[in-house]
């Protein structure tokens, strides 16, 4: 079923409320229902590339190495993604932009945070990346995986293993890094690879904005019958009939023991199609779009 013919339905239900109006709450009831569970269909697969591990010396004021270093040149003042670990500081360093200067060979000027004063003619560096900004369709991750499954922790567990990143070797460890200003999701991987290797990870997307001819990503009954529910008070304070605004008050009790039967059987069904165990919000409604504020596991829900 599509989103117009969902749209149709709802007309037919509500009759005399403006398409327009209808088709605007169809949209917004899809995101809500997709942002309360986790469903297997909005299940992707992704993978990136890990950075070289960039070793050498440094002077002063600039950076000479192979082509490698070039790629760092696309660097924004938002970056936090790569470091440089200077062998006289105490630190490692945020860097924050790299410019390619003229002549022959190429060189680089770094700007680094916490600023740092270099008095040593030549000090050995080392450029790396732990943290990866994922794909931009992201909203949750699930999995990640190199070789085999990669055990989630966080931050705090990494800083206390390893707080200036100076192991190395094959991944055994993620953790959530948050979002970027711009909303990207971000990882960390540890101990982090010297040599480019590929991660896979499986993620929870943004429901993608639909169209007319596109059909949802949760069952469409479901969504109409939360559009009708979500209409009933608009619907109720346009129509000019007392008879059929009470037709309508009385066909919503209908639609919402609909929409909650159908919503758990969904959910509980969903359960077996996801490829990681998942911790759910409550499976029933609580007479409003939202879901009850209690956290289970997927074995506390009966049938799971």
């Amino acid at each position: 079923m599509t989103i117009a013919e969902i749209i149709r339905l709802a007309q037919a239900s509500l009759p005399g409320l403006p398409s327009q109006i209808i088709r605007a709450q169809v949209l917004s009831s899809h995101r809500a229902l997709c942002s309360m569970w986790p469903w297997s269909t909005l299940e992707r697969e992704f993978a990136f590339t890990t950075m070289s591990s960039i070793s050498g010396t440094i002077n002063p004021s600039t950076l000479t190495t192979e082509d490698d270093l070039s790629a760092l040149t696309s660097l924004t003042l938002t970056e936090s993604l790569v470091h440089i670990r200077l062998d006289n500081a105490p630190q490692f360093h945020r860097v924050t932009s790299c410019t390619e200067n003229s002549g022959s060979p190429t060189t680089y000027t770094l700007a680094v945070t916490p600023a740092t004063t270099l008095t040593d003619s030549s000090v050995s560096y080392e450029i790396f990346r732990s943290v990866y900004e994922l794909d931009s369709s992201v909203r949750q991750v699930l999995s990640v995986r190199y070789e085999q499954a990669l055990e989630e922790r966080d931050t705090a567990w990494i800083d206390r293993a390893d707080a200036e990143r100076k192991y190395t070797g094959t991944p055994s460890v993620w953790a959530n890094r948050g979002t970027t200003p711009s909303g990207t999701v971000m990882i960390e991987i540890w101990p982090r690879p010297v040599s480019p290797i590929t991660i896979s990870y499986r993620a929870q997307i943004h429901a993608p904005q639909l169209l007319d001819t596109d059909e949802p990503y949760i069952d469409a009954q479901l969504l109409l019958y939360q559009a009708l529910l979500d209409l009933t008070p608009v619907f109720i304070g346009l129509v000019k009939d007392p008879a059929l605004a009470q037709m309508v008050k009385l066909n919503s009790k209908d639609w919402r023991e609909q929409r909650d039967a159908l919503y758990s059987g969904l959910v509980v069904g969903d359960i077996s199609r996801h490829s990681t165990a998942q911790r759910v919000r409550d499976v029933m409604f609580s007479g409003s779009t939202e879901p009850e504020d209690q956290v289970y596991q997927a074995s506390d829900i009966t049938g799971a």
